[in-house]
């Protein structure tokens, strides 16, 4: 509960134009597979199969707390909604 209070809080603050950034140099393809690590015993609970595709390093400039809420929201409602055995694709490349 108190993570939905603080994601509309923020869905406010970033309304108003008052969100915050921390923008820092990172590694986004580790932190889309350290989110995927993380979620891997979901995957493996509900039988399904969790598929990286990520290039060795993609270098950003970003705030990577935000960004990690984003990849795990969307990991989570991912396994959430992909059947039993299904699989979930996480994918990310340098556009």
């Amino acid at each position: 509960m108190l993570e939905r209070v603080d994601e509309l809080l923020q869905v406010s603050r970033l309304d108003g134009g008052h969100l915050e950034l921390e923008p820092r140099d990172v590694d986004v393809a580790r932190l889309v597979r350290s989110s995927c690590e993380g979620f891997a015993s979901v995957a493996e609970l509900r039988e399904q199969r969790l598929v990286i595709e990520a290039p060795p390093r993609l270098p950003a400039r970003l705030d990577e707390e935000k960004v990690l809420s984003v990849i795990s929201n969307l990991l989570a409602n991912a396994l959430k909604y992909a059947p039993p055995g299904g699989i979930v694709r996480c994918t990310v490349a340098d556009a």
